[in-house]
């Protein structure tokens, strides 16, 4: 290898540390609020496919973006964005007996205590949800 060649790589190595850096930033973990309010939208009889372009998807993490919960976002493109939705759905079809497929193994504890917890419920579940939806519609009407 020539000089030239290797200088050149170690000065281009140190330039790709940053880019990955910013990319390890994590947003904190779904707080229970947040949970119920997937898992009301999973057990929705129209939910429609666990994809991020679905309506309900993409009206469910705008309104988590609008919960009071978490005042620093690391990464605010990505908090509860879209595709983050989906994947806590996803998560859910893992925990779920009645899926016959595998869903998203890497559901957390507090995912599977919360599915547990209203899996036979849901009538509970979803008037919870709602309480928590009404906070976030309040609190946006209250705002100038």
């Amino acid at each position: 290898m020539h000089f030239k060649q290797h200088l050149l790589k170690s000065v281009m190595l140190p330039l790709a540390s940053p880019i990955s850096l910013v990319s390890t930033v994590k947003n904190p973990k779904w707080h229970r609020d947040e949970i119920i309010l997937a898992l009301a939208l999973y057990f929705q009889a129209d939910r429609g496919s666990i994809d991020a372009r679905n309506h309900n998807i993409i009206q469910l993490s705008e309104e988590l973006n609008l919960l009071p919960i978490f005042t620093e976002r690391p990464d605010a493109e990505r908090f509860r964005n879209p595709n983050g939705v989906s994947l806590k759905l996803s998560n859910f079809l893992a925990i779920d007996p009645s899926y016959p497929g595998k869903g998203m193994a890497s559901y957390s504890q507090l995912d599977k205590a919360i599915f547990e917890e209203f899996a036979d419920d849901k009538e509970r579940l979803f008037a919870l949800a709602q309480q928590i939806r009404s906070i976030v519609h309040d609190d946006a009407k209250a705002s100038p």
